[in-house]
């Protein structure tokens, strides 16, 4: 971690290692929650586990920006995911019409992991990549990488500033859309059930688990104090 700035081909092979590790869990399904594991790694998981219900974020998150009716369409991610067009890829195959504005953000993931979000540092980070968008037009914005939503406040704020009053753009999580197709596609395999609303968490983490206890507990507002570590290799 960070993924962003690795080979493609690298986080092909973590992320379906990962999904392996899953699948010898006996998971009923899998959610790529990373933006470049999706980009590059959800084809091939599909095709390795054909009835487990698979999905990444990209698709819910595509879906969700042509939602608002715009036709331009902005794209914040980390290196990696822009160099994999996936956006652009699936955007344009819903709405070919469509025009999509990807800009990488290297900043945002070492801002999120240090909380730093509401620094100066933060905000010129934010308004350099957002001018990219606001010349360009893009009046719906993804936040493609699952951090960037941390860096939210900080987008807002900055765009009152880039972007005319009347004309301020609409920022899409990703990850919101993501939990209701995971919802969506539970019930419609009737995989939900009774201890849903009270289920469990396992953390398994192939770093530091103190290091993501720490993190993780920041990043889910919630306190996190088992984590085992697993090797994949």
């Amino acid at each position: 971690m960070p993924y962003g700035g690795r080979p493609l081909e690298e986080v092909r092979g973590f992320a379906l290692d990962i999904c392996a590790f899953l699948v010898n869990q006996g998971v009923k399904m899998i959610v790529m929650a990373c933006n470049i594991s999706s980009a590059v790694a959800i084809d091939e998981a599909r095709r390795r586990y054909p009835t487990l219900p698979i999905i990444g974020v990209i698709e819910p998150g595509a879906a969700a920006a042509l939602s608002t009716g715009s036709k331009s369409i902005g794209v914040l991610a980390t290196q990696g995911t822009v160099n994999s067009g996936a956006y652009s890829r699936v955007i344009t195959a819903i709405d070919p019409s469509a025009i999509v504005t990807e800009v990488a953000c290297p900043k945002f993931v070492p801002l999120v992991e240090a909380e730093q979000v509401g620094t100066l540092e933060a905000f010129e980070a934010s308004a350099d990549s957002l001018r990219y968008l606001q010349t360009a037009g893009s009046n719906a914005i993804i936040l493609g990488c699952t951090h960037y939503p941390f860096m939210m406040e900080t987008l807002t704020t900055t765009a009152l500033d880039l972007y005319p009053r009347d004309d301020q753009p609409v920022f899409i999580d990703p990850a919101i859309e993501t939990a209701e197709m995971t919802k969506t596609i539970l019930a419609k395999h009737s995989l939900l059930n009774a201890q849903a609303a009270s289920g469990s968490r396992a953390y398994f983490v192939s770093g530091e688990p103190e290091l993501f206890m720490k993190n993780g507990s920041f990043f889910l507002g919630m306190p996190i104090s088992n984590a085992k570590q697993i090797s994949l290799t």
